[in-house]
């Protein structure tokens, strides 16, 4: 407030114009002080025009002159507009839990999740509301948001970090809230164990190794990897694809809206991490053509070699592109390189050449690519061996018909319905939110038996692949073909 009260009204102003006080301190307050009459300090007429019969001056009734002097005035308007709005949040949250409760105590023997609460915090969040939804890692809150559209505050999370939140500020916590934690993403200061609801855990890195659940505990795990059965595989990759709009969605899940880009240039290199694999993967892709690759970052590989690496990044906005993809509408091929290669691991890199319109050239974990998008529909990498890649993209580059026959007839995904059912089935729109059925069915929100039957070793390998003993209690049910 008191950097806004110096951008209205400065010293000098105070000084010249405004002799209300002899006090400085007193200059910058916005309210009203003791009107001083003319005969001790000289006001003009047109500042006495802010004198109330009651006998003070409005300090707020000289309009600013200048353009800081406009923002400071906007920053205090919206500073006492959003204290407002919190302060009325609150009071209909809770109003809205009272309600929500009694509607749900007769109606499900399984309960349902009531608040949504997200541990952490991020240079984004200014409020103790998280209002928009491309906040860093958002893609867990969004995820919950279309699995439990019961959430009473799905659209306005509460931001948590430290336990005097939960003890204190939106005490008492129920048993059905839910607190999201991002992997070594976010500064939380609260155990899961300190919270009495239930804790989600989102990772789009490899770091399930790491996580230790017990039976029994309110801890679950969604991310790359599997670790038991509080946790889930989902790839970082599909968890972004989840926050997309639904025609952008489509794309990728429905063989006719495949996006098909122009391929008016040969390939662009879009990276800002220089990693060695991907820097030679480069210098090696130089000369498959007649035209020159792209970079569209500060990475061009290990020549720096202008006369053969174009740096003039042609942009294009394809409708509904999400992000980096649109770039790529105008190459045919996008060469997209994990950072490291882990089992489960896989960026939106892969997606965003598919989105863009171009064959990918991939290097990740080679299993979890081909378990969800068609071989024949990428070109895979591999820099222990990189021939058959380097002899697949030149003779795709020097014959069309056999470019057009990939980009056009090859589907994206695997198995298609299969495929879509089996990973991008997060709401009721795709697969019959089957995915989403498992998902509230881990968190004790759905009786497992509802789904089970559809449960197959190509839909849920994790279940059937461990040498875990609790498998053994998996009641014998009737493979759906």
């Amino acid at each position: 407030y008191f950097i806004a009260f110096k951008m209205i009204w400065s010293p000098e102003q105070c000084t010249k114009s405004r002799k209300y006080a002899d006090d400085v301190s007193k200059r910058h307050i916005l309210f009203r002080q003791p009107y001083i009459p003319q005969s001790n300090i000289p006001i003009n007429e047109k500042r006495n025009k802010g004198r109330h019969n009651n006998g003070y001056v409005l300090l707020a009734h000289s309009k600013p002159k200048t353009v800081s002097g406009t923002i400071g005035l906007l920053i205090i308007i919206f500073t006492a507009l959003n204290y407002i709005y919190e302060a009325s949040y609150e009071r209909y949250l809770t109003s809205s839990l009272h309600t929500f409760r009694r509607s749900v105590s007769s109606s499900s023997i399984y309960g349902s999740p009531e608040r949504l609460f997200v541990c952490g915090s991020s240079s984004n969040v200014k409020t103790h509301h998280a209002r928009n939804w491309m906040l860093p890692r958002s893609y867990g809150i969004h995820l919950l948001k279309g699995v439990f559209p019961e959430i009473i505050n799905a659209h306005h999370p509460l931001i948590i970090s430290n336990p005097e939140d939960i003890t204190e500020r939106y005490y008492p916590i129920n048993d059905d809230d839910i607190m999201v934690i991002y992997w070594g993403m976010y500064d939380c200061q609260i155990h899961p164990d300190t919270f009495p609801g239930k804790t989600v855990i989102f990772s789009g890195e490899a770091g399930a190794d790491e996580m230790n659940i017990e039976p029994g505990q309110r801890v679950y795990y969604i991310g790359p990897k599997s670790t038991g059965r509080q946790s889930l595989m989902i790839p970082y990759l599909i968890l972004k694809w989840n926050t997309m709009k639904i025609n952008t969605k489509t794309k990728i899940t429905d063989p006719t809206k495949k996006n098909i880009g122009n391929g008016g240039s040969y390939l662009l290199y879009a990276q800002s991490h220089c990693i060695e694999y991907r820097e030679r993967a480069f210098d090696s892709l130089i000369g498959l053509s007649k035209e020159s690759p792209t970079r569209g970052g500060s990475c061009w590989g290990y020549k720096h070699d202008p006369s053969h690496v174009s740096s003039n990044l042609q942009k294009s906005r394809s409708e509904g592109a999400n992000g980096n993809s649109e770039v790529y509408n105008n190459y045919r091929f996008a060469l997209v390189m994990e950072n490291a290669l882990e089992d489960g691991y896989m960026s939106e890199k892969l997606l965003n050449a598919y989105l863009g319109g171009s064959i990918p050239i991939y290097y990740g974990s080679k299993l979890g690519a081909a378990s969800i998008f068609n071989p024949k529909s990428f070109v895979y990498y591999d820099i222990h061996d990189p021939n058959q890649a380097l002899n697949q993209v030149e003779m795709l580059e020097n014959n069309h018909t056999a470019y057009e026959a990939m980009l056009h007839n090859e589907p994206i995904l695997l198995s298609g319905d299969s495929t879509v059912k089996k990973w991008f089935s997060l709401t009721d729109d795709f697969g019959d939110g089957f995915m989403k059925k498992r998902i509230r069915s881990m968190m004790g929100y759905d009786d497992p038996m509802i789904h089970l039957s559809q449960l197959t070793p190509d839909l849920a390998p994790e279940m059937y692949n461990t040498n875990d003993d609790d498998t053994k209690s998996i009641p014998d049910v009737e493979f759906v073909a």
